[in-house]
Parts: C-alpha cells; sequence; structure tokens
C-alpha cells in the first residue's frame, strides 16, 4: 500500500515524463523514497474526456516502479498502437491512472475471482490476455462476459475454457487517479 503522498508523486511523475518527453527533454527522474524502488508490476492508463487514450503496462515488475512508471508513462502517450501518439496540445486534457498490481496467483477456474476486485490472465500456448480489475465494472460487464471478452482479447474462442492447458491467474491492483 502506498500512501497519499506517494500516489499524487506518482501522478505528477507520468504526467511530468509526458510533458518533459512531448518538449524533447525527456530524462530518467530519481527518487530517494524507498517504497517506490520496490519491484512492482503496473499499469499507467491515460484518458481524454472520459475516454480511454492509452493504456499500456507489465504484470510482473522488470524494473523498480518508479523507474517502470516513467517508462510506462511514455509507452501510453506514444507507442500504444491502438491510438495516435498524445499532441502537446491534447496534455492537460490527459486524466491519469495508475494501477499498481499485486503478485499473481494461479487459479483453478476463472469463477474463482471476484469482479472489481481480481484482474484476471488468461494463458493458452503462445495466446494470452489480461484485463485489470476495474475493467468489466467500468465496462458494466457481468462474469460470464468478462471472461468471453478476455478470450477474444486473447484471440481465442471461449472452448479454451474446457482445455486442460489453459492457465488463469488473478492478480489484485491499487488503482488511484
Amino acid at each position: 500500500m502506498i500512501t497519499q503522498l506517494q500516489k499524487r508523486s506518482l501522478i505528477k511523475l507520468v504526467k511530468d515524463t509526458i510533458s518533459d518527453y512531448l518538449d524533447g527533454k525527456a530524462q530518467q527522474k530519481n527518487t530517494s523514497d524507498i517504497d517506490l524502488m520496490s519491484m512492482r508490476g503496473a499499469f499507467v492508463t491515460l484518458y481524454k474526456k472520459g475516454q480511454l487514450r492509452g493504456c499500456i503496462g507489465h504484470i510482473i515488475a522488470h524494473k523498480p516502479l518508479y523507474y517502470g512508471i516513467q517508462e510506462l508513462a511514455i509507452k501510453s502517450a506514444f507507442e500504444d498502437t491502438r491510438f495516435t501518439p498524445v499532441q502537446k496540445g491534447e496534455k492537460d486534457d490527459l486524466l491519469v491512472e495508475i494501477s499498481i498490481i499485486s503478485p499473481v496467483e494461479k487459479i483453478k477456474a476463472p469463477e474463482d475471482i471476484k469482479l472489481g476486485t481480481h484482474g484476471l490472465i488468461l494463458k493458452n500456448g503462445s495466446r494470452a490476455g489480461v484485463f485489470l480489475p476495474q475493467i468489466p465494472i467500468e465496462q458494466g460487464w457481468d462474469l460470464p462476459t468478462f471472461i468471453s471478452e478476455l478470450c477474444k482479447k486473447a484471440g481465442c474462442s471461449t472452448s479454451v475454457l474446457d482445455d486442460p492447458k489453459t492457465e488463469f491467474l488473478t492478480f489484485t491492483a491499487e488503482v488511484f487517479s
């Protein structure tokens, strides 16, 4: 659990990182806050006028949280292939949401999760899909719809649910904006 001050610091970090990148002066920032240097997975999600504008993240940390957030800020704003890169005129209209990810746990069946509390990962061979805990609530999905949409996201049909090679993993997220 991170403090309100740390949350505000991370939100500001995302905004400053995007602004600096747009101004051509992107450089890695440092922190002395040991809690923000822990190895934690995270997602940075950007919204503009209530609409998704970019979302990139890692379930498993590849670097300390503070540095990972900076990398994800740039990727969400400029490298999410579903969207054109953020432009200077948009930066003040962006709402930043950060999801700090818990360690993942393997589960036997996707029905074992609680909507709105657990994120879900589906793995089947080379195919995989993930949804953050808040997605089914934001979309108004029930559990069967959540699972069906996750199968689609992974590029699979719902028949993979009966495949013994299919793995399900769950996690929670501390979400703030």
